[in-house]
C-alpha cells in the first residue's frame, strides 16, 4: 500500500472534475426519485400506503444525500486518499445500505411471479437453484435476512473507518477487505435475483401475447411491459456486474499498492465513473422513471374481461390495485400487472392487465 507522502499529496487525480460531476449526478438522482415519489403520493385515490414503491423512491432519495459530502469534499479540500475526514466515507458506506434497501423493493415487486411454484420457468430452474431463487424472491425472510446482515456489516465497517486516521488506514484494514468481497456479492446476489424474476415473467407475458394474438390479431398489449422488462433487465446487469468488477479491481489495487490500472488512475474521474456513477446512478434512475402511478395506468387500462377471460381461461384474484401492495390480488411490474397464486393454470390473469 502506497503512504500518504508529500508526493501523494501533490498527486493530479482532478478530485475537484470528478466532485464536480458526483455532485451534479447525485442531485439529479435525489431529484429525480423525488418526482417520481410526490407523483405516487398525489396518485393515490385513496390513505396512501407503504408500498414497494414508496419505499424504493425514499430510499433512493436518501441514498444520493449520504453520498454528497463525498463529492463535496473532492472539491473543497481536493484530498481523497491521504484525507484525515474519514466521516464522508462512513455516510458512503450508509448509502451503499440504502442502495440494496431500495433494490429489497425492487424484488418486493416480484413476488407475486413466484408466489405460483408453476410459474417459474423450467429451462432456467435446475434443482437447487430454481429453489434458491424461489427462495431469494418470493420470501420475505430470505430478502431480510439479508438486508439485516448487509446492514450489520455497513455499521461495523462504519465503525472500524470512523477510528481510522485516514482512508488509507482504513482500505488497509482486513475488515475493509471483506467488506470489498460482501458488497462484490450482494451485487451479483441481487443481479441474479432480478435478472431470474425478469426472465421468468417476460416469458409468462410472451406466452400471454401469442395467446391474445391468436384471438386478436394485433392486440400486443403486454409488448410495451416485455420491452420495459427486458430493458431494464440489461440495465441492471450490466450496471451490477460492472461494480462488482471495480470492486474486485479495486481489492487488487489495494493488495498490490498499485494506483494505476492501464490508462485509468485510482481514484480518477474513469475510476469515479465505472465505480459509482455508472452502477448506482443509472440503474437507480431507469427504475424511477419506469414506477408508475396509478393515473398512468388508468389511461391504458384493458377492459375487455370476456377476451383476456376467453384467451387465458380461469381468471385469478382481481383486485386491481397499485405496484406491489402485499394484501392486494395483483402487483405490477414496469406497469405489468401479475396475478398471485392462484389454484388451476399457470397462465391465470386478471381481467385487467395494464402496461
Amino acid at each position: 500500500m502506497v503512504s500518504c507522502n508529500e508526493e501523494e499529496y501533490e498527486a493530479d487525480y482532478d478530485y475537484e472534475v470528478s466532485g464536480a460531476i458526483g455532485i451534479a449526478l447525485f442531485s439529479l438522482l435525489c431529484i429525480t426519485a423525488t418526482a417520481k415519489l410526490v407523483s405516487l403520493i398525489r396518485s393515490r385515490k385513496s390513505q396512501v400506503e407503504l408500498t414497494p414503491q414508496i419505499i424504493f423512491c425514499v430510499c433512493t432519495i436518501v441514498f444520493p444525500l449520504f453520498e454528497l459530502p463525498r463529492y463535496i469534499q473532492l472539491v473543497d479540500v481536493q484530498e481523497y486518499k491521504c484525507s484525515s475526514i474519514t466521516w464522508t466515507y462512513c455516510l458512503h458506506l450508509i448509502a451503499s445500505g440504502f442502495f440494496f434497501s431500495s433494490y429489497t423493493a425492487i424484488i418486493y415487486m416480484y413476488r407475486g411471479v413466484f408466489e405460483a411454484d408453476t410459474s417459474v420457468p423450467e429451462e432456467l430452474a435446475h434443482g437447487g437453484c430454481r429453489d434458491f431463487a424461489i427462495q431469494m424472491v418470493s420470501s420475505k425472510m430470505a430478502v431480510n435476512t439479508v438486508n439485516v446482515v448487509f446492514w450489520a456489516v455497513v455499521f461495523f465497517a462504519l465503525g472500524v473507518c470512523a477510528n481510522s486516521s485516514t482512508l488509507y488506514t482504513f482500505f488497509e484494514t482486513t475488515e475493509y477487505k471483506i467488506y470489498i468481497w460482501i458488497d462484490a456479492s450482494k451485487n451479483l446476489l441481487y443481479c441474479s435475483a432480478i435478472l431470474f424474476a425478469s426472465c421468468s415473467l417476460i416469458q409468462e407475458l410472451t406466452a400471454a401475447a401469442k395467446a391474445l394474438n391468436e384471438v386478436s390479431p394485433g392486440f400486443d398489449v403486454h409488448l410495451p411491459a416485455i420491452w420495459k422488462l427486458t430493458m431494464l433487465s440489461i440495465v441492471t446487469f450490466i450496471c451490477f456486474i460492472t461494480r462488482a468488477i471495480m470492486l474486485t479491481l479495486k481489492f487488487v489495487l489495494l493488495e498490490s499498492g498499485d494506483t494505476q490500472i492501464g490508462d485509468m488512475t485510482y481514484p480518477g474521474p474513469a475510476w469515479f465513473l465505472l465505480a459509482d456513477f455508472i452502477p448506482r446512478l443509472v440503474p437507480s434512475c431507469v427504475w424511477a422513471l419506469s414506477l408508475q402511478a396509478e393515473e398512468e395506468e388508468e389511461d391504458e387500462t384493458i377492459s375487455s374481461g370476456v377476451l383476456m377471460d376467453s384467451v387465458v381461461g380461469q381468471v385469478g384474484k382481481n383486485s386491481t390495485t397499485t405496484l406491489g401492495e402485499e394484501e392486494s390480488g395483483n402487483t405490477s411490474i414496469a406497469g405489468a400487472y401479475i396475478p398471485e397464486a392462484t389454484e388451476g393454470p399457470v397462465n391465470s390473469y386478471p381481467n385487467d392487465l395494464r402496461v
